[in-house]
């Protein structure tokens, strides 16, 4: 039986069907026709299918192989399950040679802790090395690492992309200027890294006189595992401020005694970048921010559930929308950033009233009346959409003289004259139609503020959401280290 058949039989025995190229195919991973001279067969089980079903697979193979005569041999590869090669028995002629790739199907993303915490076992065996390692050098102990998932966990759920990722991850780290000291520990949900947790839930509350008290703790260091050399213990009594934890975190990067790092995927020869503290720029170094262009904020699409501004931010072109993203609640994201990867967009902006003056909110309230709490009234306005009481129906008429009160400021060409006088009667955007009806006055509201405020007040109030956005928040935001 030929090798080809033989890779058949025993895929078909496992539950797959052999002639689907997506599972069984003649290239190699990368999508070669040959390697090396020899004839690549990729074979690919399906994201449902643990790691050890491949295992059990490869050693059917090798078991199925030698029955036949042949001579399977490991080749001289780093895979995280290794290839074999095998040649075809042949009576004149040289028989062909095959290698033979076993890898998972399907490009889900996989679970960050996985990912993560393999990053740290990666690191721990590079250490132990002491030189750059391949996937073969996770193995023995790793009583460095303080992680929340196994070794095991990790490999079992990742794709071997994943795998590759973390390896040249933690070889890079090494040969940065940012390489951990000998000893190191590497942590990912450990109990160094909670403590650290509570500090900043404490101090957070007192950041902009408790504007910030549920700021997502990203926003203040985005860091997905950290690294430690000696003792290292957190206790939240001993800080008050945020300043206080980020010096003391300052001191511990410069003598690398404790710091975060920022992952992304990336693989090859990976390189890592210093992101310090973020700080107020003097004004002559501040991004010029101006309003280019408005969308959803008159009464022609008052329909449309997202308020959006496209930006001029330093010369770069940013698009952010506010609107809601599911539950009771309303925010900003950035949908666009010219010159930026795909991984700084869709920072979201959840507290943006925080950055409202207190003088554009004396003047809204002198037009329009009490301004309406970004989180505390979208429920009410969003269950009077249904109207099923004359409580309701009169809440709704209320909201709706609102919004048309706010297109009044917004859109120069006024009210056109067969708008309904009932107000948003007809509103419809999205599929939760009461949910949509709040993100739009919700978004005019904004818009309308955003109206009555000074060139500078803009500038100042855009280039805020911008840096929430991205975790650059003047005060808040702390160092740490990223991979690029």
């Amino acid at each position: 039986m030929s090798i080809e058949n033989i890779v058949k039989e025993i895929v078909t025995s496992g539950g797959h069907n052999p002639d689907d190229k997506s599972i069984v195919d003649n290239v190699t991973p990368q999508g070669r026709d040959t390697v090396a001279g020899m004839k690549p067969i990729t074979i690919r089980i399906p994201d449902d299918r643990l790691r050890s079903n491949r295992i059990t697979l490869r050693h059917n193979l090798v078991k199925a192989f030698r029955s036949a005569g042949l001579d399977p041999k490991d080749a001289n590869v780093s895979e995280s399950i290794i290839p074999i090669e095998v040649k075809e028995a042949a009576v004149d002629l040289e028989g062909t040679k095959y290698r033979i790739y076993f890898k998972k199907s399907g490009k889900q993303t996989p679970p960050t802790a996985e990912d993560e915490s393999l990053v740290c076992y990666a690191l721990s065996a590079r250490q132990k090395k002491g030189k750059a390692i391949t996937a073969q050098d996770l193995i023995g102990t790793f009583d460095d690492v303080h992680a929340d998932k196994t070794l095991e966990e990790c490999i079992e759920r990742l794709p071997d992309d994943w795998l590759d990722s973390a390896i040249d991850r933690a070889n890079g780290l090494f040969k940065s200027k940012f390489a951990p000291k000998r000893g190191s520990h590497f942590h990912r949900g450990s109990k160094e890294v909670k403590q650290l947790g509570e500090v900043f839930k404490k101090v957070r509350k007192t950041y902009m006189d408790g504007k910030f008290t549920n700021l997502d703790i990203n926003k203040w260091n985005p860091s997905d595992i950290w690294i430690s050399n000696g003792m290292i213990k957190f206790n939240k009594d001993n800080y008050e401020e945020v300043a206080q934890i980020n010096l003391e975190l300052e001191k511990r990067f410069v003598d690398r005694s404790f710091y975060g790092v920022s992952l992304k995927k990336s693989t090859g020869d990976v390189t890592y970048e210093h992101v310090p503290a973020a700080k107020e720029l003097p004004k002559d170094q501040r991004p010029k921010v101006s309003i280019k262009k408005t969308m959803s904020q008159t009464f022609k699409e008052f329909n449309d559930i997202q308020v959006k501004f496209v930006i001029d931010y330093g010369g770069k072109e940013v698009e952010i929308q506010f609107r809601t993203f599911g539950g009771d609640t309303h925010q900003g994201n950035i949908t666009k950033f010219s010159g930026q990867s795909s991984q700084a967009v869709h920072g979201k902006i959840a507290p943006y009233d925080a950055y409202i003056p207190t003088s554009v909110i004396s003047t809204f309230k002198s037009d329009h009346g009490e301004p309406l709490k970004r989180l505390g009234d979208f429920k009410n306005i969003k269950e009077s959409y249904e109207r099923k009481n004359l409580l309701q129906q009169q809440a709704f008429s209320d909201y709706a003289a609102m919004a048309t009160g706010f297109l009044m400021t917004l859109d120069k060409r006024g009210k056109p004259k067969d708008w309904d006088e009932g107000g948003f009667e007809n509103h419809k955007a999205g599929l939760h139609k009461g949910r949509g009806f709040a993100s739009k006055i919700m978004g005019l509201q904004l818009a309308a503020m955003v109206k009555i405020m000074t060139n500078e007040q803009k500038g100042d109030f855009f280039r805020s959401v911008i840096a929430y956005a991205s975790s650059r928040i003047p005060g808040l935001s702390s160092v740490h280290i990223k991979n690029k």
